[in-house]
């Protein structure tokens, strides 16, 4: 008991010892403004169009329909190792656009009115293939008016496509 005494004096005493000025209190830190936080917008959703697709942008001009003719062809063909095939393509002896078994294809519709002038239809264009028997695979594509396809097997396959119930020419795709 008498430890505990001695160093309650002790501490007493040095405390005296060390001046009679007062303590010094650190200053008070000045506050930092905060930027307030401000509200994340949120996107608003927007019901579809359940009307006819919006035609796609080829960065062509597209005049008003209707739709008067239609014309089908084989617009572009990439071989298997990525290269792009130079047409024309089209071989006068046969009436046939030929391709090789492996090659990827794309064949474009394009509706015109009754100026000649390019136009879209009301509807999308519905492709009609005779004879395909499973030479075409056809891939995906956001275009309706380009049918994009894998050739898979030999032989002719007959092409066509109407847009609006305008039926277009015919061509010939001939797979070797």
């Amino acid at each position: 008991m008498v430890r505990t005494r001695l160093s309650w004096v002790t501490l007493i005493a040095f405390t005296a010892a060390c001046g009679s000025e007062a303590p010094t209190t650190p200053p008070e830190p000045t506050p930092t403004p905060t930027a307030a936080p401000t509200a994340t917008p949120t996107a608003v959703p927007t019901a579809a169009p359940t009307a006819s697709p919006a035609p796609v942008s080829t960065g062509e001009e597209v005049f008003p329909g209707p739709v008067k003719t239609v014309k089908v062809r084989l617009y572009a063909v990439v071989t298997p190792s990525g290269q792009h095939r130079e047409g024309p393509f089209y071989d006068p002896r046969t009436d046939n656009d030929v391709v090789q078994k492996g090659d990827f294809i794309v064949l474009d519709v394009t509706p015109k009115n009754d100026q000649g002038q390019k136009c879209d239809g009301d509807r999308d264009p519905e492709w009609i293939l005779e004879n395909d028997k499973g030479r075409l695979a056809r891939r995906p594509s956001s275009n309706p008016y380009l049918y994009r396809a894998d050739t898979v097997g030999g032989g002719v396959v007959q092409v066509r496509a109407t847009v609006d119930g305008v039926l277009s020419n015919l061509i010939n795709i001939e797979i070797r």
